[in-house]
């Protein structure tokens, strides 16, 4: 360069007369002859060097001048080494007078500069120049100088092009809404779509072999009259040229995205000037508002409508989006809940009738609970019941209420509530009778009342009050006597129930043996021979409490009674004499007592009876549609509480940490680099808290499968469970005696003694059959019991001379010998014998049995390879008309075993091809649906037998896709999102793959979708978390991440169990201040839990000093919860001790946990 003082460049944009100082413009002959050499980079590195001197003259940044002043910058921004500073301002060519090229600034500018001429390029640019406007503040906070004081600069829209005003009169109302949550909402991005072609484009036309990638002539003649056109009115492309105006006004951006062949994905809408305009979420859910807002206008009794609207107010208030929203601070909460908490007030003062009020209440006291106080809270709940006494959904809801409440909780209270509930149903009843669907409904409601009642008062303790509630119960509704049975059906008023009662009273004074316990007959034999006085008992006696280790020797003791209390004591029992609650008298049961009006209903008393002993459900046909499990209920989920320290290694949170280097987090990184195949299908059937429909797979399970039985007798190792083993085994037993839940629960009783006692289970099985000769189930079930117990040939032959005497059964026993054949093709598939199971299969249509291949005259060739058309058309047939029958006549479960036989006919017949079994399955399924069972029993079963063929395939073929094993679980699993089969297995086929985090995705996406997931989803969340491996995206604070989101949800905040786990898990990873803080918050939300109290003497005496501790044991008195052994006295000897040595007068030392080892010592 001839200077280093100029640079030669063009200047794309003339500068306009704006802040320009007073003096003389440069001539044209002071200009370089190279000026018009320069790159356009080099005029915008003299402007900005320009503006950084004039900004640091006027003192704004000399510290930073002097920081940054160097020898190189001298050169490029014109001072030399005198320090004058030489600029010339560039003056293009092309200027079109002499009157707008402008001077440099001066080295003293002024404050500021009034330009009353303004810039002539402003009216031919349209816009101004961003490199030379000096740093500026505006002021007036939005206001311009000449317009009304309404009128405010609206920052809302983008556009660099000018400035965008609005009246603040009219947006006040419109801000203050956007601004309630403004911080909340996340910020959104427009999604884009193609085009789509409204006629199709004439060069893809089928006839031409390809497809030309560049437009035709004619779409480049309508593309460039479309660019004339909006070029002419002011609308082109942004990047395509500048702001220029036209005589129509200003220039205008297009409505759409700048590509012309995307499209939002949004609606749009007319904006005032009659363009189309994309609708933003915000702004459809306010439409959305406004179309609820007018239909609960029109139709003001409307419940639904209204509970509509009030849930839109969290879409309208921005809580409802993806979980990457900020969480929202008490105050914002507050202010949706008292929105939702008015329109609730005006829906109640609308509506009409009391079932469509009582889905209003529990959606006021819901929403309520979330910001009133406890006290309240509790009054509204009492005012609420006042109004409404029979609602039994709000006394339920009340439940919770009282149970989880921990300021206000006190045991005899909450016992207190669940009587008034049964009172309020009794009187409910009453008026209710003749009428069965009501008083079926009430019954059930009853019974979940009832398990609920004795599930409380074992968790808070007392284990033999809930035990004798349930002998009480089982005699009253099973072995009452024959006459008042008769008498009951007859005249079913209070009176003659009262009569019940006071018979039934006499049965439980004379303190004869009650059901479950030895020697007992029932009520009903009582009534007839009177039957003998039980044998007296006497109490295990106390463990003394070792004073020097106080809390670990108590924990010890108490859990010790614990268990020795687990059934009622009789008066004439040696019991200890300061323990009022041993024995149970019928004043402690009189209030609980109630009469099922239905005998099946029994099934479904049973079935809580089971989920009380921590059993699963056995299946009931007469069930149908009204079958409850218990497992998806919070409340009925603590199983953990009772489990062993063994049984937890299934969830790595056994024992502790024996370093800071080894813990749970260096076992989770472990998993994926030590685990075999045969690991990994072990771990498959390790998840504990299993929850799916029960079958013969599951209740007698060959080789590798889920089973109902294994997980509880690992669970309560020996005899530690919630219930005494021999108790539960001869209630069972006097139940399938009697005639009590069928044939099923006598499958169901042989199957749990085979886990328990399998010797024994044989005679069992024939004892029942001598009594039930025509019952196709209960061969059935004996030949898989000479399966499970290695006598393969046996069990055959008891499926083949059942199969062959049902010939002269009636047509109802003979619908069950679908089970015999399904049991014996699925014998041969587990033994690998295809040739077998296929030619066993074709002898279906005839039910003839197969002979044994060497006898003489076999009716089919020992090798069968290719069956026929013919008789495979047959068989197809047979099982076809089978499956229809079966649902026409209601037996659905016996449907989906002809299906899945009918299935392994197709997977057999074409050379082990799941494909067309899985079109079998596809079809039965589109019928269930069809038939509105999409969520039944029935389809649940059909597709747990999908599932099985699938793992029978991958385990017995070389080559499967896991792409088609995956699809098929996800469907299964959008359909039942709680069933752990499906869950565990979808897990286990993506534990092959280390990209994809499938599994995480369908937990969030579906099984987790839900506003109020199950317990059940929690829980196999937590355990696919602590076994995926840190190679697949887990650890400590992934696990961490997902208790949290567990213990907050609505089914998991009162849930013991759940918060034993997380306690557990920082235990066991030695963050002893988490576990500490996880205890506190436990206690707050299962203030009932017992066995959780325990865990701070058992797991955190290292952290938790001797008065915390103390302190601990003081509120499981204050809660009134059940404490056998009192350390009162222990304390006031060490108070003494402590006072002696504060004083002075005695150098006993002090009895404190300092001395009490960790948990590994106990």
């Amino acid at each position: 360069m001839e200077d280093e003082g100029f640079q030669t460049v063009r200047a794309a944009i003339p500068k306009f007369a704006s802040f320009r100082p007073k003096g003389n413009p440069l001539s044209h002959a002071d200009r370089s002859p190279g000026r018009n050499e320069g790159s356009k980079s080099h005029q915008r590195q003299e402007i900005s060097h320009a503006l950084e001197w004039h900004t640091e003259r006027q003192g704004r940044t000399g510290h930073h001048r002097e920081r940054h002043r160097s020898k190189e910058h001298t050169k490029l921004s014109g001072h030399d080494s005198s320090g004058r500073h030489r600029h010339r301002v560039v003056v293009p060519d092309n200027s079109m007078s002499q009157e707008s090229v402008f001077a440099a600034w001066k080295e003293t500018p002024e404050l500021y500069v009034a330009d009353r001429q303004g810039d002539p390029n402003n009216l031919t640019y349209g816009t101004l120049h961003h490199y030379i406007i000096p740093p500026y503040l505006r002021t007036g906070a939005g206001s311009i100088l000449g317009l009304s004081i309404e009128n405010k600069i609206d920052r809302t829209p983008n556009n660099d092009s000018g400035l965008v005003t609005s009246n603040y009169h009219w947006n006040r109302a419109s801000r203050r809404e956007r601004s309630l949550l403004s911080e909340s909402a996340p910020s959104r991005t427009k999604e884009l779509r193609i085009r789509q072609i409204g006629s199709p484009d004439p060069a893809l036309e089928h006839g031409k072999d390809f497809v030309p990638l560049l437009r035709s002539r004619k779409r480049k003649r309508k593309l460039r009259e479309e660019n004339s056109t909006s070029s002419a009115s002011g609308t082109s492309d942004e990047g395509d040229c500048y702001y220029y105006r036209s005589i129509e006004g200003k220039a205008k951006s297009r409505a759409g995205p700048a590509d012309r062949d995307l499209e939002y994905a949004m609606d749009p809408a007319v904006s005032d000037n009659g363009l189309l305009r994309p609708i933003s979420p915000e702004e459809a859910n306010r439409q959305r508002n406004v179309e609820l807002s007018r239909r609960v206008d029109s139709r003001p009794t409307d419940v639904d409508a209204w509970l509509e609207l009030i849930n839109h107010q969290d879409y309208l208030l921005g809580t409802s989006d993806s979980g990457k929203r900020p969480k929202l601070t008490n105050a914002e909460q507050s202010s949706i809940a008292d929105v939702k908490l008015s329109m609730y007030e005006k829906a109640l003062e609308k509506v009409k009738g009391d079932e469509q009020l009582e889905r209003l209440v529990l959606g006021m006291m819901e929403e309520g609970s979330e910001i009133w106080d406890t006290k309240k809270l509790g009054s509204r709940w009492h005012g609420v019941l006042e109004k409404y006494p029979a609602s039994i959904g709000l006394w339920t809801r009340y439940l919770d209420f009282r149970q989880t409440n921990f300021i206000s909780f006190q045991y005899e209270d909450c016992r207190t509530v669940f009587l008034d509930c049964f009172g309020v149903l009794k009187s409910v009843f009453s008026k209710s009778v003749g009428l069965s669907p009501s008083g079926n409904a009430i019954d059930r409601t009853r019974i979940y009342i009832f398990l609920r009642l004795t599930l409380f008062m074992r968790e808070s303790g007392y284990v033999e009050h809930a035990v004798g509630l349930w002998q009480g119960l089982l005699e009253f509704n099973v072995f009452m006597p024959k006459q008042l049975i008769l008498s009951a059906n007859n005249a079913p008023d209070t009176s003659t129930f009262n009569h019940s009662l006071s018979s039934f009273e006499e049965f439980w004074e004379s303190e004869v043996p009650r059901i479950g316990e030895e020697g007992a007959k029932g009520w009903d034999a009582w009534t007839m021979d009177g039957g003998s006085t039980a044998t007296p008992r006497m109490d295990v006696p106390n463990i003394s409490v070792d004073e020097n280790r106080v809390f670990e020797s108590w924990m010890c003791s108490e859990r010790y009674r614990a268990l020795a209390s687990r059934s009622p004591a009789r008066t004439f029992d040696d019991v200890q004499e300061d323990d009022p609650f041993r024995v149970i008298l019928f004043t402690d049961l009189r209030d609980c007592l109630f009469c099922l009006t239905s005998s099946s209903l029994q099934s479904e008393l049973l079935n809580a009876f089971l989920a009380f002993c921590r059993l699963p459900p056995f299946n009931s046909e007469c069930a149908g549609r009204h079958a409850v499990d218990w497992r998806t209920e919070s409340h009925f989920m603590n199983d953990a509480l009772e489990e062993s320290n063994t049984f937890l290694a299934h969830w790595y949170l056994d024992g502790v940490p024996t370093s800071a280097t080894k813990s749970l987090n260096s076992e989770i990184e472990e998993i994926d680099t030590t685990q075999t195949t045969a690991a990994r299908q072990k771990s498959l059937f390790d998840y504990p808290a299993r929850r799916f429909r029960i079958s013969q797979d599951s209740l007698f399970p060959e080789g590798e499968w889920f089973s109902v039985f294994d997980t509880w007798t690992s669970r309560y190792e020996g005899d530690n469970g919630p219930v005494e083993l021999p108790w539960m085994r001869r209630v069972l037993k006097m139940l399938v005696d009697v005639g009590i839940g069928g044939e099923s629960l006598a499958e169901y009783y042989l199957a749990f003694e085979l886990t328990i006692e399998p010797n024994r289970t044989r005679k069992l099985a024939k004892s029942l059959l001598k009594k039930h000769a025509t019952s196709l189930r209960l061969y059935n079930t004996y030949a898989l019991i000479e399966a499970r117990t290695g006598n393969k040939a046996s069990a055959d032959h008891v499926i083949s001379t059942a199969i062959t005497m049902s010939k002269e059964f009636g047509e109802d026993a003979r619908h069950d010998a679908i089970l015999l054949w399904r049991t014996w093709l699925w014998g041969f598939l587990a033994a690998g014998d295809l040739e077998s199971a296929l030619k066993h299969l074709l002898a279906l249509p005839e039910s003839t049995a197969i002979q044994d291949p060497n006898s003489p005259d076999p009716p089919f060739p020992a090798r069968l390879r290719k069956p026929s058309s013919a008789a495979l058309l047959r068989v197809q047939r047979a099982l076809t008309d089978g499956r229809e029958q079966m649902l026409s006549i209601g037996r659905t479960s016996h449907a989906m075993l002809y299906a899945e036989c009918l299935a392994l006919l197709a997977y057999l017949s074409h050379d082990v091809d799941i494909h067309a079994a899985l079109e079998v399955f596809r079809e039965t399924s589109s019928g269930l649906v069809n038939r509105n069972l999409t969520t039944s029993p029935a389809h649940e079963l059909l597709h747990q037998s999908k599932a099985k063929l699938f793992y029978h395939h991958t385990q017995h073929t070389k080559s499967f896709k896991p792409a088609l094993i995956r699809s098929s679980l996800a469907e299964s699993i959008h359909i039942f999102p709680t069933n752990t089969i499906f869950l565990s297995l979808y897990a286990w086929n993506e534990a092959r793959f280390r990209i994809d985090d499938r599994v995480r995705s369908i937990m969030r996406n579906v099984v987790l979708q839900d506003q109020n997931p199950t317990i059940t989803a929690w829980f196999f969340s937590i355990w696919s978390e602590l076994h995926k491996g840190i190679q697949l995206g887990s650890n400590s604070h992934s696990v961490r991440a997902t208790f949290e989101n567990a213990v907050t949800s609505q089914s998991g905040k009162s849930n013991p169990a759940l918060w034993k786990l997380y306690l557990l898990f920082e235990h066991r990873l030695g963050e002893l201040r988490r576990a500490k803080d996880v205890f506190y918050r436990g206690v707050r939300g299962c203030p009932w839990a017992k066995e959780f109290y325990m865990l701070a003497f058992e797991h955190l005496r290292d952290v938790l000093s001797f008065d915390e501790l103390r302190k601990i044991y003081e509120v499981l008195g204050e809660k009134g919860l059940r404490v056998h052994l009192d350390l009162e006295d222990v304390f006031e000897r060490y108070d003494e001790r402590r006072v002696r040595v504060i004083v002075g007068g005695d150098s006993v030392p002090v009895v404190g946990l300092p001395d009490d080892g960790n948990s590994d010592d106990a």
